[in-house]
């Protein structure tokens, strides 16, 4: 039988409405854990989307995703600074800043 740490790490409680936030387009990004709460082990994502996202819903919805190892959640950090330093342009009409970004993360485009 496996043998219980001495000292076992705390529980990580995240409460609705915690967590660092960015406004991506129509989306609302949430860190609720990022790497350095993890140990660097994964990243704890909450997208609140607008409707018709990318599922066929007229309602808005949140989805929950997770990064394994945490890493990737730096990216939204990124785009954030991107939009900020660029008031009143469209995320869309940011492509000559956004591509390194997504090259740095390893994002492909179908379109």
């Amino acid at each position: 039988m496996a043998e219980l740490p001495a000292n076992p790490p705390r529980p990580l409680l995240v409460l609705p409405g915690q967590g660092e936030s960015h406004a991506i387009g129509p989306s609302l990004i949430t860190h609720k854990l990022d790497g350095a709460a993890t140990g660097g082990r994964f990243a704890l994502i909450e997208y609140a989307v607008a409707p018709r996202f990318v599922a066929p819903s007229d309602e808005p919805a949140k989805i929950l995703f997770i990064y394994t190892p945490a890493g990737f959640e730096e990216y939204f950090c990124a785009v954030a600074a991107v939009i900020a330093k660029n008031p009143g342009v469209a995320v869309k009409d940011l492509g000559d800043e956004l591509g390194p970004l997504w090259q740095h993360y390893g994002i492909e485009s179908e379109g």
